[in-house]
């Protein structure tokens, strides 16, 4: 039996979908389909007109009349290659006529499609650039990228009647790629992915009610990037006077000598450098050239370490740098500078958006001037963790509770999609073990027991085994039912009809997962009526809930409660006692609060060394598979991590609780919807080659050629005209509406430097089933929740 958590956490667009769609042509979309029905027209003539010519031709051989051979040849040739016949040719093969008027007929509709793209073209770019000049835009566009921003001032300040040129392109299809997720993809970011909470009550008698506050945001932090507060603290750790000061932790290095392994024994990330002088009866400046010695052979990190979960590291680095001697000079030195960062934020914060602007400038150059390092990074990545501080957002919504039929049905209808993913993730465990098994039997040799350093050296080199095994006759088996049930477009199927094949039996398990739910539904007034398709969004074997920046704005209670629950979930699960962490590495804004278990650490993550290091934890035989053993732990299962790698075994997944993830069921080029008990489960998809899509522009680019080319590929491939098109070089899917001129341009930008397309169904639809409103029009919007299953 699987049971939700009753806090959910709300997360939706910034931007209505009506802002987007300021930017579409549905006059347009007639004239395609009328081009597109012409084109179907003439396919089906040239195959009439060859068969025609080619009895022709074979008669005429025998007659002998060459002249006539000739030109029923040429006609041939110009049918086949889609030409028009030459007049000479009509002359003695009247029956050319007809494809000599269908092309005629067709070139009149593109002639007047072309004038209708181009006034539509004229008319998008005046809507973007409207869109681009408002100041929430330009805001959103500064927090998510300052060279985006900079590039629309650029654009507005240029004339709208200036020449298209190719750069002036290259920056409207910038433009867009940043609209559309502003208004197509759920986040949690600033203002434009605000978080709200609700709860789900089942004693409720409405499926949803929802209040709001008076502001459009209840609360707002702007908040240091991990990455710049490291930098600060190595920075910092270069001054001489901080040494004495300095609290070093060792690592899992060793030393060797009688100083060195004495301070290496008391570098724990609590003693500084004075403390461990006055321990072993010596000096600090002695103490601290055996912590250099240390710190070159990584068995001591000298820090600071900034912690890895703080939603404030540059409070922590202020409270350290404070609580410094008041003589140190480094205490004289870098607190102004901290404390001046910390209030350049406090004013961004409270900054219109040209002030925001020049305050990014004068942070990005305190920064540089301190560190000598530019104070942005991973150029050219959308979502990557670039700047050195964000923003995130309490949203407006008071008060949200999920009641009658829709509470119900997050609770008991998801259960065959829970069971789903318990069933694929324990059988994929399965195929991890047997692989992690074999290569540990190949080091082991005679021993009982390997290091995990040496198993995760040997891994780099091991190759990838995709044996046909449970796992691939599982995934076999629901591509089968999935082709034998769908019509081409939907397959319908009943939770009974999903393959339940024999589990595993896992010595230690936890079956807990977060999962995002989606609803189409015309409006709040429908949901609350019960009248909704439940969509699923993404599953993810995490409790995403219990991570910042999405659990940031809880109160106190709800943080709390959620805690309760949580672990009291956890404690339940057989494999509880043996749970372990690995302390993680941040390299974004999002980490995950703590969770019940041991911790461990890879690398010195953590500012003390209380961790286990996994440099004394061993692989052992542990039944049928292999497990991690700790001497001071006994048996450890790690929790399954959010992200895992494909390309080979992953190095984490065999020692941890299966992940509980969706299968993606894939019927090749085309994969109809994927229905279960009236949940979808997976939306329609298509894996297209990118060349059908990708146009080379030259120096005088056809615009609207490219663009009826496009809609030439979609026909093609039956997609609709609104989907979410992934590559390989993006994180996240992008929105693209065939009626968008702009957003056309950009699929054929996205598919120049890709190899395939991954097109899916957007799904809820944009059109009428966008159910939450705003003062502006809808949003996208869902609803993240943490599911586990209760013993049985």
């Amino acid at each position: 039996m699987w049971q939700t958590m009753d806090l959910i956490a709300v997360r939706a667009t910034g931007f209505p979908m009506e802002l987007l769609d300021e930017l579409r042509a549905p006059e347009l979309e007639p004239h395609m389909r009328a081009i597109l029905d012409a084109d179907a027209n003439l396919d089906a003539l040239a195959e009439r007109l060859r068969q025609d010519l080619a009895d022709t031709i074979n008669n005429l051989r025998r007659t002998g009349d060459r002249v006539l051979l000739r030109e029923a040849s040429r006609a041939l040739r110009r049918v086949k290659s889609g030409e028009p016949v030459p007049e000479a040719t009509v002359a003695v093969l009247p029956t050319t006529t007809v494809w000599n008027d269908a092309l005629a007929a067709r070139e009149e509709l593109i002639t007047t499609a072309r004038k209708v793209f181009g006034s539509h073209l004229e008319r998008s770019r005046g809507a973007l650039r409207k869109v681009m000049s408002r100041t929430d835009v330009q805001e959103a566009l500064l927090l998510l990228s300052p060279a985006a921003y900079d590039a629309a001032r650029r654009y507005l300040d240029a004339p709208a009647t200036a020449p298209r040129t190719t750069r002036t392109r290259e920056i409207e299809r910038r433009l867009v790629s940043y609209l559309q997720r502003l208004c197509g993809k759920n986040e949690t970011n600033s203002f434009f992915g605000s978080i709200n909470y609700g709860t789900i009550d089942t004693s409720a008698e409405t499926s949803l009610r929802i209040e709001r506050g008076p502001q459009r945001i209840a609360d707002r932090h702007v908040l240091p990037a991990q990455w710049m507060v490291e930098t600060l603290a190595r920075t910092m750790s270069a001054d001489e006077s901080l040494r004495p000061h300095l609290r070093p932790r060792r690592t899992s290095g060793r030393a060797s000598g009688t100083l060195a392994v004495a301070v290496h024994e008391r570098a724990d990330g609590r003693r500084t450098v004075a403390d461990i002088a006055a321990e072993i009866g010596t000096d600090p400046a002695t103490v601290w050239t055996a912590v250099e010695e240390l710190t070159r052979r990584r068995a001591v990190d000298a820090g600071p370490i900034v912690p890895p979960d703080l939603a404030d590291p540059l409070a922590w680095l202020i409270s350290w740098t404070t609580a410094l001697p008041s003589d140190c000079t480094a205490r004289r030195v870098w607190l102004p500078i901290l404390t001046g960062i910390a209030q350049l934020l406090t004013a961004f914060a409270q900054a219109d958006v040209r002030e925001r602007r020049r305050l990014f400038d004068v942070i990005e150059e305190r920064f540089t001037d301190v560190c000598g390092r530019p104070g942005r990074r991973e150029g050219g990545k959308m979502y990557a963790d670039r700047g050195l501080f964000f923003e995130e957002c309490r949203g407006d919504m008071t008060d949200v509770v999920i009641g009658g039929r829709l509470a119900r049905d997050l609770t008991e209808r998801l259960e065959p999609v829970l069971h789903l993913a318990q069933t694929h993730g324990m059988l994929r465990w399965r195929r991890d073990q047997r692989q992690a098994t074999a290569l540990w039997r190949h080091l082991a040799g005679d021993r009982d027991e390997v290091p995990v350093h040496t198993y995760l050296q040997a891994l780099a080199d091991a190759p990838r085994h995709d044996e046909a095994d449970e796992l691939s006759a599982f995934e076999e088996s629901l591509r089968g039912l999935v082709a034998e049930r769908s019509d081409g477009h939907v397959a319908n199927l009943t939770g009974s009809d999903l393959p339940r094949p024999a589990l595993p039996d896992i010595p230690d398990t936890m079956h807990l997962t977060s999962l995002d739910v989606m609803l189409g539904a015309t409006g709040e007034d429908a949901v609350a009526a019960g009248d909704y398709q439940l969509v699923i969004g993404e599953m993810h074997p995490q409790p995403l809930l219990w991570a910042f920046p999405t659990g940031h704005f809880l109160t106190g209670e709800q943080r709390a409660s959620m805690r309760r629950t949580l672990y009291d979930a956890i404690a339940a699960q057989p494999g509880a006692a043996t749970a372990a962490t690995i302390a993680h590495t941040r390299s974004s804004k999002v980490y995950p609060y703590p969770l019940p278990g041991h911790e461990l650490e890879l690398r010195p993550r953590l500012a003390t060394a209380d961790a286990t290091p996994v440099t004394s934890v061993r692989i052992r035989r542990r039944g049928d598979g292999v497990s991690w053993w700790a001497p001071e732990h006994g048996w450890l299962r790690l929790y399954a991590p959010l992200r895992r790698r494909e390309d080979r075994l992953d190095p984490v997944a065999p020692f941890a609780f299966p992940a509980l993830t969706l299968p993606t069921i894939d019927l090749g080029e085309h994969t109809p919807r994927i229905v279960v008990d009236g949940v979808i489960l997976q939306r329609r998809r298509w894996k297209v080659p990118a060349a059908e899509f990708a146009q080379h522009h030259g120096r005088t680019a056809d615009d609207f050629g490219h663009y009826l080319a496009a809609w030439r590929a979609k026909e093609r491939r039956g997609l609709p005209a609104r989907i979410y098109v992934k590559v390989a070089h993006e994180t996240k899917p992008v929105h693209v509406d065939f009626a968008d001129v702009l957003l056309v341009e950009l699929l054929d930008s996205m598919a120049r430097a890709s190899e395939v397309l991954v097109c899916t169904e957007a799904l809820p639809d944009p059109r009428d089933q966008l159910w939450l409103s705003g003062p502006e029009g809808r949003h996208c919007c869902e609803f993240r929740t943490i599911a586990w299953r209760t013993p049985e």
